[in-house]
């Protein structure tokens, strides 16, 4: 899996933000095998790193994607989303690109699989996307998918 190297994201917390700490959940029995899997992958590909300490922390979900493989999902509503400053780039409304790619005769199609986790997040932000699992502590280092309000600097 690649990784972007034009940009970070940057996580900007509103001033009345408070930090919050949320006990790990419980993870079924028979999906153990296949998180741990999926942690020490993500461990291997420098996308997570386990940490002893953390003001932040989120509880993961684990769900089963359409081929099998199991998809660690951190449940940041919890309170991260509440504190989070909204991004508020305007982005353009399909009648505007639609008009614009008017004419065209040459398209693609990217897939971007994982594309979430191929962009980098700046060192300042990545206490806040810590996760709580059975298995411990880790921070992301790259986006994650589901986060909000994501500012992007060079």
């Amino acid at each position: 899996m690649g990784i972007s190297n034009k940009t970070k994201v940057q996580l900007m917390l509103r001033g009345d933000a408070k930090t919050v700490f949320r006990p790990k959940r419980p993870v079924a029995y028979s999906v153990q095998g296949a998180v741990e899997e999926e942690i020490q992958r993500l461990l291997s590909l420098g996308i997570l790193k386990p940490v002893d300490h953390s003001d932040w922390a989120a509880p993961i979900v684990a769900v089963r994607k359409p081929n099998g493989q199991i998809r660690i999902c951190a449940d940041f509503s919890t309170d991260l989303y509440n504190v989070l400053e909204p991004n508020q780039y305007p982005l353009p409304l399909p009648e505007d690109i639609f008009t614009k790619m008017a004419g065209c005769i040459i398209f693609s199609h990217l897939d971007l699989s994982n594309v979430y986790l191929q962009v980098a997040v700046d060192q300042q932000s990545q206490h806040l996307l810590t996760i709580n699992t059975y298995k411990g502590l880790f921070q992301y280092t790259r986006l994650t998918p589901g986060i909000k309000g994501v500012l992007f600097s060079s």
